[in-house]
């Protein structure tokens, strides 16, 4: 298994990265499922996958009702990535968001899967970490794109300059 999937919820696939410890439990996972083609199988061949309230269900049986939500993990997720320092567009890529700018949605097809892959095992290690000592400690990301510089950014340091 590589580290490279693709998102079955986009036409074609939206490619995402997975972490080490993602992988490991996959494949035990796999082994759980049996001959399924799903990770998550459901009851029976009306329902070949898990329920949409399966997780609610469990977070309900777990103490957690009206506390937390299956879609809640994913504001806990983004916004401990941004207390970090991980770059946005990264974050909101990986949790398969659309550009909002419908321009920049129709010709910026970048995946960014290396910043991605870098992203998704340092939360992997961020929550390790955390279970481990029991202490919540951000930790800046292992990987850090420096944007050339650009002609605005020329213009700018001149009039800096100039005004100094």
């Amino acid at each position: 298994m590589s580290n490279c999937y693709c998102h079955p919820g986009r036409a074609g696939g939206s490619p995402g990265t997975l972490a080490h410890q993602t992988i490991q439990l996959l494949e035990l996972l796999r082994l759980i499922s049996g001959k399924s083609k799903y990770l998550f199988p459901g009851q029976g061949p009306k329902n070949p996958t898990m329920s949409d309230g399966t997780i609610r269900m469990a977070l309900q049986r777990m103490g957690y009702k009206d506390l937390m939500t299956g879609h809640g993990f994913r504001s806990v997720a983004s916004t401990i990535l941004h207390e970090c320092g991980h770059t946005h567009e990264h974050i909101e890529m990986q949790m398969a968001h659309l550009k909002k700018d419908k321009v920049s949605g129709a010709y910026d097809y970048a995946k960014y899967l290396v910043p991605r892959t870098y992203m998704m095992q340092d939360w992997a290690d961020f929550l390790d970490e955390t279970l481990r000592s029991g202490e919540y400690k951000l930790i800046p990301p292992s990987y850090r794109i420096e944007r050339e510089e650009g002609p605005e950014d020329i213009l700018r340091r001149k009039r800096q300059n100039k005004a100094d």
